[in-house]
């Protein structure tokens, strides 16, 4: 009997010190988010883990269900819409937040995906990620202007919207958090790398040929081909409105996109004026397309909120 007690206590003390420290990485985690009481309530009811890393996966799946919660939401206001720019911005909705969930699954996926060279890599990804969810969040309310339909959709994207943004902030400071858990000198030293490029002299985001820091530098030397060296980029169709390429327009070009192609597809657009929108849907992944300089080739779309198309949808180039 006592030695089922000894046992009984044992496991007890285990588990009041993994509560504990759970709950401390809880505090941690949560103290560098802007709605903190909404974070603990999101967080507090998960499975007991000290691991930040698993506590940041767990911030961006509560943004998941909470996105995915506002469904139903949508079903019922879609009623309520009862004219032609109001039911497409709300078809416009679904698509924005299947964007923004399918960005927090690849955000889960990035957290622990060995295969990323550096921390810096992974976080500045996420980041990314991140910002583009509450992009679609805010374009998806921008887009109705029914003031009863616009006020349901703000309430019931609110708290998606905050968890987001505490999800941002939790990545923004990862560098704060890992340390004050005291993680091996190998994270210490590879989040050093990423302060030192976040806090550089000049404070800027791009290297000295313009182009973003987190550009891939073959991707850089490709941006950086001149017009005479575009053969270099080997394309795979060639658009042309004199019909000298595969396709007159650059949609017949996109559309036979081969759905199993893997590595980077090339679309060589010859000069001209192309008078038309381009759809490049969430499937048509790594897609490049180069023309004859800013002068010669030209796309150039028409549509426009006042002839009836969601702003959304008036993009030139869209996703």
């Amino acid at each position: 009997m006592k030695k089922n007690s000894l046992i009984f206590i044992l496991v007890l003390v285990g588990f009041l010190v993994t509560v504990a420290t759970s709950n401390r990485a809880l505090k941690k985690i949560c103290e560098t988010t802007d709605h903190q009481q909404l974070c603990f309530e999101a967080l507090d009811n998960s499975s007991i883990t000290d691991d930040p890393m698993e506590l940041m996966k767990l911030a961006f799946k509560a943004v998941i269900k909470h996105i995915q919660s506002t469904s139903e939401l949508r079903s019922q206001i879609k009623e309520k819409a009862n004219d032609h720019m109001n039911k497409a911005a709300l078809s416009d909705c679904d698509e924005l937040l299947q964007y923004a969930v399918d960005e927090l699954q690849a955000s889960i996926s990035e957290v622990g995906d060995p295969k990323m060279h550096t921390w810096t890599d992974r976080v500045n990804e996420i980041k990314n990620w991140l910002s583009a969810v509450i992009s679609y969040q805010e374009t998806c309310k921008d887009g109705i202007t029914h003031p009863e339909v616009k006020s349901a959709m703000e309430d019931g994207l609110l708290n998606a919207t905050q968890l987001t943004s505490n999800a941002l902030a939790i990545v923004s400071g990862i560098s704060g958090i890992l340390s004050a858990f005291h993680l091996p000198s190998n994270f210490s030293s590879i989040f050093d790398r990423v302060l030192v490029e976040e806090d550089s002299a000049d404070g800027k985001d791009a290297d000295t040929l313009g182009y973003p820091t987190w550009l891939r530098p073959g991707d850089r030397k490709l941006l950086a081909l001149q017009p005479h060296d575009s053969s270099n980029a080997k394309p795979n169709v060639v658009v042309a409105q004199d019909g000298s390429g595969n396709f007159k327009t650059i949609n017949e070009a996109v559309n036979a996109i081969p759905k199993e192609y893997t590595g980077r597809y090339v679309i060589y657009i010859k000069a001209g004026t192309y008078l038309e929108s381009v759809m490049i849907t969430k499937d048509m992944v790594n897609v490049f397309m180069y023309g004859d300089g800013p002068n010669q080739t030209i796309i150039s779309g028409s549509k426009n909120w006042v002839d009836g198309t969601p702003t959304y949808q008036t993009a030139t180039f869209s996703e």
